[in-house]
């Protein structure tokens, strides 16, 4: 039987378990491989730091406030 979780070992040493399920849903819906789809999650859930991604996000942020659109 096959287990719900895979341990991955983060730099510092510490073992977090991520969800298989996770993985699969991650790798289907971004047509990624497994290992990409491990980072997003871990990622996705402060364990480790995409200082790409950081980026992009304020970039986004600012977009937003400036944006001509009114809600």
């Amino acid at each position: 039987m096959a287990s719900a979780y895979t341990p991955y070992t983060l730099k510092g040493g510490k073992v977090v378990q991520v969800p298989n399920a996770e993985v699969s849903k991650l790798q289907k819906a971004l047509g990624c491989s497994r290992a990409e789809a491990v980072d997003c999650w871990l990622y996705d859930n402060d364990y480790i730091d995409c200082p790409e991604a950081d980026e992009l996000t304020a970039k986004a942020k600012e977009n937003k406030e400036t944006s001509i659109f009114k809600k």
